[in-house]
């Protein structure tokens, strides 16, 4: 394998992270859930990738995603922890 063939690979990685990373971004900035044409538009990729992307989130990363006539979402409180609300001085210890 040549080092442009693992640059590419590599770079394939990152863009298919960054893809899942905001469509995690947009679901959780709507909880009441998108449809699959509006998440394609906002982000620039079709509606085959956002149901990739999707289906990815709910089996390899175990994400509890949601679907509905249509709308899909993320449910955010079974899926990420609450925000610490600690002093200055626990956080620093």
């Amino acid at each position: 394998m040549t080092i442009d063939d693992e640059r590419g690979r590599y770079a394939t990685k990152r863009d298919r992270l960054a893809r899942l990373t905001r469509l995690v971004a947009i679901l959780q900035a709507h909880p009441e859930g998108m449809r699959t044409a509006d998440i394609a538009s906002r982000v620039g990729m079709s509606v085959r990738t956002v149901y990739r992307d999707l289906i990815a989130l709910q089996e390899e990363l175990r994400l509890p995603v949601w679907g509905e006539d249509g709308v899909w979402g993320i449910d955010s409180e079974k899926a990420f922890l609450p925000p610490l609300k600690l002093t200055q001085a626990e956080a620093m210890a």
